[in-house]
């Protein structure tokens, strides 16, 4: 084997990475300067007086007796180990190995390692591990955050009301993990009145439940302050336009009344879905009312609706999450026909019935996914 020249001007000691040639043994025969200037060692320390597991530290000693060597002896080759080296002051250099085991027929055998620094690539990596362990933490917050605002949007529970059977279902969009724009409520206003609201805000995340939170409270302010559910509209418009939000929304507000004949109902809506009408003995069908989404214009064209209802008639409200649910086999929508179909073919007309078979429906129909956020509010009249 030819000596590497001594003048310190040729490419061995030229070169930027660190050179060892090694007994089979793993005796150190001869090293490069960026070797030994990595080791902050002199050739007269190194060379034919240490083995090559002797600059590795307790753990890569047994990497090497395990794993480099056999490998090695096995294969003749290694590439890019990842191994920290120990300089002469007892710190180490981290690096990236490449070994090669030659075998001449008419000499001995030496193994030829080359070996690159990594420590800026280590910290650089550190530096990675860092801030992604600081996006965990941020998106495990997020989480909490999401789950705890989605807690508070929707309530609980529906009210118990004499004489009414009402029955309401959310369900978030995917795994859940994100904030969605779906909301409903229902409060009383007076003895025998109640209003029931549901909307959709356009988008998700924090912002949109802002924006869901601030319809809430701005529709129980405008219905207790008048008994038109157009007035609520018109007012939650005014506020939309006036807040620093370009998020839009959807709305449709009841008003539901005990009067002798009943339960009287004036409903309003903000370019939201229909509520759906299902009347003893007759098909399901859907209740329109002119209406404008809320947050464009100044004064939306909203118009108003009355009806009354009577024992065992059913009034369906949805968001868009069920309309538009898909089914992955067939591309088709479930639509108002299958909402429609569905709530005929339920054989009990009460709410709470209608309410929870509707989204097991809507769900099973979607594959177990709901790719949009689904709101469900039921009210029947039971005397």
């Amino acid at each position: 084997m030819p000596a590497p020249p001594e003048d310190g001007t040729s490419s061995w000691d030229l070169a930027p990475c660190g050179y060892l040639i090694l007994a089979d043994d793993g005796l150190v025969l001869e090293a490069n300067r960026a070797i030994l200037d990595a080791l902050e060692r002199t050739r007269e320390e190194l060379v034919g007086r240490l083995r090559f597991i002797d600059l590795l530290p307790a753990g890569g000693r047994i990497y090497h007796e395990t794993h480099l060597m056999p490998m090695l002896r096995l294969h003749g080759r290694v590439s890019e180990l990842a191994l920290d080296l120990k300089r002469a002051d007892g710190g180490r250099v981290p690096v990236l190995v490449t070994a090669r085991r030659h075998t001449p027929p008419d000499g001995p055998v030496t193994i030829h390692l080359v070996s690159f620094d990594v420590t800026q690539r280590r910290d650089y990596e550190r530096e990675i591990l860092h801030a992604k362990q600081l996006a965990e933490q941020a998106a495990a917050r997020a989480l909490a955050l999401s789950r705890t605002l989605q807690a508070t949007l929707i309530p609980p529970l529906p009210p118990r009301i004499e004489g009414l059977d009402v029955a309401a279902a959310y369900r978030p969009a995917g795994s859940g993990d994100e904030v969605g724009g779906d909301f409903y409520d229902i409060f009383q206003v007076a003895e025998h009145e109640w209003v029931v609201t549901i909307g959709d805000v356009q988008g998700k995340g924090v912002e949109a439940a802002a924006v869901t939170a601030l319809a809430r409270h701005v529709l129980r302010a405008a219905a207790v302050r008048s008994p038109s559910p157009r007035e609520a509209l018109l007012t939650l418009n005014e506020v939309l336009r006036g807040s620093d939000t370009e998020r839009l929304l959807t709305a449709l507000v009841l008003r539901v009344k005990q009067v002798d004949s009943g339960w009287s109902v004036v409903f309003a809506s903000g370019g939201h879905e229909p509520p759906v009408l299902k009347c003893a003995g007759q098909p399901a069908r859907e209740l329109d009312v002119p209406g404008t989404i809320l947050g464009v214009f100044a004064t939306p064209p909203l118009s108003e609706r009355r009806l009354v209802l009577g024992v065992h008639d059913l009034i369906l409200m949805t968001t868009d999450g069920v309309h538009e649910a898909r089914n992955p086999a067939s591309g088709e929508f479930f639509d108002v026909t299958g909402l429609l179909a569905h709530v005929d073919a339920t054989p009990d007309s009460s709410a709470g019935a209608v309410v929870d078979s509707l989204l097991s429906k809507v769900l099973t129909f979607s594959d177990g996914i709901a790719r949009d956020d689904l709101a469900v509010v039921g009210i029947s009249i039971t005397q």
